[in-house]
């Protein structure tokens, strides 16, 4: 600080001194007790302090005497040759040097700085490195190198709330608890179960009711075990532990209606498979009808039903109307099923326009006679039926016979029913034959 400089700061204090003391600026010292500046070389000089007529060095104090420092000019401060100095109640120290800071508190009952009148109440450093917050003489956050703790005296993450919380059906309890400022009850609630060890998140009106929780109401996408979903809501689980429908912890999504098995009604991918898994079935409705269109399986049945929500066989299709039940349909055409009291009605596809190359069929009757029609056993189901050995008929009738090599399997394919009128047709014939030489020779 220059000469200048402390003579200003002289003037400026001079406004706030003691009334034991006067400001004077010139040469002679006749008053003792006054501070003055001396300025008898021609040069501004440090402050001065006249006593018995001479003046002498001295400082110059705010907020106190010159008595010195001293418990009762605690909080003083004086200037002295270069440096501005503080009164700490026992000795001058040097402000600016850093050996003024707050001295922290030792601990939760011995605070500093504290509340007025309760010294649990305040700051305090447990350790090097480490400052706590203390009230009524408990813990309440601790900030370490680690970070924020509250509830714990050793955060493992920027921010670790640390509380024993059992979750509420109201909505009444959490660690965390994002809040409206006007609706202190509407909350987001963000906590762990330490009864039961489950993590939940809510959006709640507290003991009134539950309000609606958006992910990505903006748009995004949302992912469950993805770092990266590409569709609004992408499920990855890579962790099959048994085939799908064998354990509910491989299924990608689990539904559960809180009164039956969690692995009851399971979806999940399992390869190139997707898996359903119900102990109870499936029922699928449409719009708002109350009774389902179709039905798999049951509490005890595997059958599918159609139309019906009983099915008594493996496949059973319902309709209380009339007319066509079942459609097959190709790309050479259509068959359609319709049932009858006692019999079922099959018409399929027969347009001219569908067909080319037309021409009468050959004699059926070669064609039906070389077909070797065996009984034999069935060793799945030991039942005996009457039919044909694929291999046999592959030797005269190739063109009915077709073998699956992935399968191993050998499939035979029904004669047409339209050869069997064709045969009709020529034993009508043989017979009108057999009448006219019958009718000639009588």
């Amino acid at each position: 600080m220059t000469v200048r400089h402390r003579f200003v700061l002289f003037l400026i204090v001079s406004m706030f001194w003691s009334s034991s003391a006067a400001a004077q600026v010139g040469s002679g010292c006749g008053t003792n007790g006054t501070y003055g500046i001396n300025n008898l070389t021609g040069t501004i000089e440090t402050p001065l302090y006249c006593s018995s007529g001479t003046w002498a060095a001295a400082a110059l104090q705010f907020g106190s005497t010159a008595a010195g420092c001293s418990s009762t000019t605690a909080g003083a401060i004086q200037y002295t040759s270069s440096t501005f100095e503080g009164c700490n109640g026992s000795s001058w120290i040097t402000l600016g040097s850093g050996s003024s800071a707050i001295t922290l508190g030792t601990s939760a009952s011995a605070t500093n700085p504290s509340s007025t009148g309760d010294v649990t109440t305040g700051l305090f450093s447990p350790a090097t490195g480490t400052v706590a917050i203390s009230s009524g003489g408990t813990e309440e956050m601790r900030v370490t190198s680690s970070g924020v703790g509250i509830g714990t005296a050793s955060p493992t993450r920027e921010l670790d709330v640390a509380a024993s919380v059992t979750h509420s059906t109201a909505g009444l309890t959490s660690q965390i608890a994002l809040r409206s400022p006007t609706s202190p009850s509407n909350k987001l609630n963000l906590g762990y179960d330490t009864t039961s060890n489950y993590g939940f998140i809510e959006a709640v009106n507290e003991s009134t009711a539950w309000q609606n929780l958006a992910l990505q109401p903006s748009g995004g996408n949302v992912g469950i075990g993805a770092v990266a979903p590409n569709g609004k809501l992408t499920i990855v689980n890579n962790v099959y532990t048994a085939p799908l429908g064998s354990s509910y912890g491989q299924y990608q999504i689990l539904l559960y209606d809180g009164s039956s098995a969690p692995n009851s009604y399971g979806i999940g991918i399992e390869s190139f498979y997707m898996g359903f898994n119900s102990g109870g079935g499936y029922k699928f409705y449409q719009g708002g009808n109350t009774n389902p269109f179709m039905v798999i399986g049951g509490q005890s049945s595997t059958n599918v039903g159609i139309g019906t929500a009983a099915p008594a066989e493996p496949l059973e299709i319902y309709s209380s109307g009339s007319g066509v039940l079942l459609q097959l349909a190709g790309s050479s055409g259509t068959c359609n099923h319709t049932p009858g009291s006692s019999s079922e009605t099959v018409s399929c596809s027969s347009d001219m326009r569908l067909k080319s190359g037309v021409v009468d069929t050959p004699s059926a009757l070669p064609w039906l006679s070389s077909i070797r029609v065996r009984d034999f056993t069935w060793r799945s189901t030991g039942q005996k039926r009457t039919g044909v050995i694929a291999q046999e008929l592959q030797r005269t009738h190739p063109e009915m016979v077709t073998y699956d090599k992935a399968r191993d399997q050998w499939t035979v394919e029904q004669p047409n029913p339209w050869m069997l009128v064709k045969l009709l047709q020529e034993q009508q014939a043989e017979i009108d034959d057999l009448k006219k030489q019958l009718a000639t020779k009588h």
